[in-house]
């Protein structure tokens, strides 16, 4: 169904989560990323039309959502003739589209990409209001610019969403809308960020810019946490070699006074060669008085010979 331009009807969808980030659905096998939208059949209001969409490219309900805004008029664009079919050449020119802004009242986990046989995303996130254009394919670009800027205003308050691509407004004002909601509070340019998921992959609920935020906190409270760390352990170490210190220097004064304290042993003294020996009382049977050996005979005796009062003994053979 084509109006007399050209141009089919169209719906096109803003889908909010609580912390005002936008729905943002991949192609189907390819690397170009966009809004849920589609045509308006014959017999349908823009309305009927966008909640149909809405549960085949989404999987959501008319109960998942509450519809915040509309857009005022049509927002046209021109699709080339690459990417249209022969058939249609020459009389098809592109879409026309009306953009709702919904607010998801359901859960992440209503969401589905598969709720018909025909699906037309294969990975969605959550993504910063402003997203980045550079990843939407060219002829749609404007378009996309147009229906953020007229709708920014009827964003619920709460979390930020984002900043306004610079550069952006002054397009606009070409295509004839010149709102600018956001000139005093918001400028610089959204960085151009890696959003392509790992083939196969469905669902991504973290946008990249909260993601590198949260990153951005997690190490720099991990860096604190580290610092913190370091010096607690320094301090520990510090303590540690100062109780050494004084502990080692303890003991070396205690050995020290003990050194000086102690008396060394002194050597028994010898006992003089002119006293004489007196031999154990074992001995005493042997004679009935005290044996005695003195040094002069004592040097003077052979081998079997003893001294005994002072008188020599018999010299005694060894079988004797």
């Amino acid at each position: 169904m084509l109006d007399r331009e050209g141009f089919r009807p169209n719906v096109g969808i803003i889908l909010l989560n609580q912390r005002n980030q936008v729905f943002w659905g991949k192609r189907i096998r390819t690397h170009s990323w966009q809004f849920p939208q589609g045509g308006i059949d014959r017999g349908e209001t823009p309305e009927q039309a966008m909640f149909r969409e809405l549960h085949e490219e989404v999987g959501l309900h008319r109960e998942h959502v509450r519809i915040v805004a509309r857009t005022r008029d049509w927002l046209r664009y021109e699709v080339p003739d690459r990417f249209i079919r022969r058939d249609a050449r020459g009389h098809y020119k592109g879409q026309k589209q009306i953009w709702y802004l919904l607010q998801l009242t359901g859960q992440d986990w209503n969401l589905n990409l598969r709720a018909t046989s025909h699906p037309e995303f294969d990975a969605w996130r959550w993504n910063d209001y402003w997203v980045p254009l550079e990843v939407v394919v060219e002829f749609k670009r404007s378009v996309y610019e147009m229906a953020l800027t007229e709708l920014v205003r009827f964003l619920p308050r709460g979390e930020s969403f984002g900043r306004q691509p610079r550069g952006l407004m002054g397009r606009s004002r070409d295509a004839g809308m010149g709102f600018n909601y956001l000139s005093a509070t918001t400028g610089g340019r959204l960085p151009a960020l890696p959003l392509e998921l790992p083939p196969g992959a469905t669902f991504d609920p973290y946008p990249p810019l909260a993601f590198a935020r949260e990153a951005g906190r997690a190490m720099a409270d991990s860096a604190m946490v580290g610092a913190v760390a370091s010096a607690v352990v320094a301090s520990v170490a510090h303590a540690a070699t100062a109780l050494v210190a004084v502990a080692s220097q303890a003991v070396a004064d205690e050995i020290d006074a003990a050194l000086n304290s102690a008396t060394p042993p002194q050597p028994s003294p010898a006992a003089p060669l002119d006293q004489p020996t007196t031999y154990p009382a074992a001995l005493a049977d042997l004679a009935p008085s005290t044996f005695e050996v003195t040094p002069e005979t004592a040097l003077g005796a052979g081998p079997h010979d003893a001294v005994i009062s002072g008188t020599p003994m018999e010299r005694h053979s060894s079988n004797g």
